[in-house]
Formats: C-alpha cells, sequence, structure tokens
C-alpha cells in the first residue's frame, strides 16, 4: 500500500558507459510509472532509457502505459518484474514502426509469465538520429502552460486523507 510507504524526492539519472559508448539512463521504480510527469522529468534530464524495477501484475494498460511513455517522451523503457501471477517485464523503443499498413507499434518485449531471462538491445545511434528530428520529447513542449502541475494543491475529488506532496 502506497500510504504506508516513504515517497521519493527526486529521479536519478546516470551515464553507463558500455563497450558501444555511452548511453544516459533514469531510473523509476513502479509507483511512479503511473504518472507521467515521472518519465517527462526523465526525459528533460537526459534520460535516453529509462529503467523501472517493478513488483505488481502487468495489465494490458498497464503496458500500454508504459509503450504511450516510451512514445511522448521519446526514451527507450524496460520494465524488469517477477515471472509469475502476471508480472510480465517488457521493453518498448521511443521509435515507432509500421507493423502493417493500419498500426504503428513500439513494443520491443513483453514477457509471459514464464521465468526467463531476455535480452534487449536498443540501437542508440538510431534513437538518437530519431529523437534529433522528430516532434515530441521536449522540442515543441508548453511548459508556461503547465503551470498547474507545480502546485501543492489537492483538488476533489482527489482529496485523500493520506495524501502526499
Amino acid at each position: 500500500m502506497e500510504a504506508y510507504t516513504e515517497p521519493g524526492t527526486k529521479f536519478k539519472t546516470f551515464e553507463l558507459d558500455y563497450a558501444r559508448g555511452k548511453v544516459k539512463l533514469g531510473t523509476m521504480i513502479c509507483f511512479d510509472r503511473d504518472f507521467p510527469e515521472s518519465a517527462r522529468v526523465l526525459m528533460l534530464q537526459g534520460s535516453e532509457i529509462i529503467l523501472v524495477p517493478n513488483a505488481c501484475h502487468m495489465s494490458k494498460i498497464r503496458l500500454e502505459q508504459l509503450k504511450v511513455r516510451a512514445y511522448e517522451n521519446m526514451v527507450g523503457i524496460v520494465t524488469v518484474n517477477y515471472a509469475n501471477h502476471g508480472g510480465k517485464s517488457s521493453a518498448y523503443s521511443p521509435i515507432v514502426r509500421n507493423i502493417n499498413k493500419h498500426e504503428l507499434d513500439s513494443e520491443l518485449l513483453v514477457m509471459n509469465d514464464k521465468e526467463n531471462i531476455k535480452i534487449v538491445q536498443f540501437n542508440m545511434s538510431e534513437i538518437r538520429e530519431y529523437r534529433s528530428r522528430e516532434t515530441l520529447g521536449d522540442a515543441y513542449r508548453k511548459p508556461n502552460a503547465y503551470k498547474l502541475l507545480i502546485t501543492n494543491t489537492v483538488r476533489k475529488p482527489f482529496i485523500r486523507k493520506d495524501a502526499r506532496r
């Protein structure tokens, strides 16, 4: 239960130096996944890939949520989850591709309920080129129109006795 946990106050990013170069990673936990601002802050901090350790059932809507976060922020997202009871680890690319004439998709991996390890590769040069030319991400945002997002007032119907800001 979220009411019994202590919320963090920051989103962390770090640079990973690996065999093919460097990549900027961001991290958020499963609860952060439910709020679009979490992925947005990590993108604004320079994250190219967001890692999400997760510990809950991943229903179809939760998987779609991650897919949308990758798309709207132009970041890769990798979720690592338990295997049984609907855990479903997943990976999404920021690059949306045609999978047929009528559908676009960015899904790289959605695992089943069986325990397993999978490796997903992101083409960082392709992602960086995509981010440099497409309209989502940070190029065309309107921060002056979003001032309400940074208020500390909880409004009806969302007022809760255990709410935290």
